[in-house]
């Protein structure tokens, strides 16, 4: 996407905990509180365009409120990919199920190894199903993606976090009953 604006500067977050020193997140607010700063930093004063992406569309949303708190303008707010009904759907998520999610959102795995895998994996062990994973995977595909199996676990590991985060579904409660009494 950021290839096809070509009018403006193009930014991007990403969660802490990729790099091994960075501790997670451990709330709605700090995360927000980290990007709102990054965003002033590199661009003082709106007006501001915001995109979240699956996850980062609760995170989108609560930086643009947070921007307009402060007086600024939010000229354009969307979220992708965000289905509307989710909380049952959060609460059940494994770590095992983000690492099979991830591993065939990445491309790691096939179609049919992800079926096969959600239920085989299903109960296992984090390191025994993190092996698993990697025994279906490309190894050449993983040295593209500059990923290791300590690189994927970690990168399971912050997507798992994120579900934990303080206020998430007090959050996707809220969401989920205004869009209710919208008929959406």
């Amino acid at each position: 996407m950021a290839k096809l604006i070509t009018d403006r500067p193009v930014y991007a977050f990403r969660a802490r905990g990729f790099h091994r020193h960075e501790s997670y997140f451990t709330s709605i607010e700090e995360c927000v509180r980290t990007y709102h700063s990054a965003m002033k930093k590199l661009q003082p004063h709106g007006p501001y365009a915001i995109l979240g992406y699956s996850y980062g569309t609760m995170i989108a949303f609560e930086l643009a409120k947070s921007l307009e708190k402060e007086g600024d303008q939010v000229q354009y707010l969307a979220g992708l990919n965000r289905p509307p009904y989710v909380s049952p759907i959060l609460q059940k998520v494994t770590w095992t199920d983000c690492l099979v999610n991830i591993s065939y959102f990445l491309g790691l795995i096939s179609r049919d190894s992800y079926r096969s895998l959600v239920t085989q994996l299903s109960g296992l062990p984090r390191h025994e199903a993190l092996i698993s994973v990697i025994e279906n995977v490309d190894p050449d595909l993983l040295v593209v993606l500059g990923l290791d199996k300590g690189g994927l676990e970690q990168w399971i590991n912050v997507a798992f976090s994120l579900q934990d985060i303080e206020h998430v579904q007090v959050f996707v409660k809220k969401l989920n009953e205004a869009m209710a009494s919208q008929g959406l």
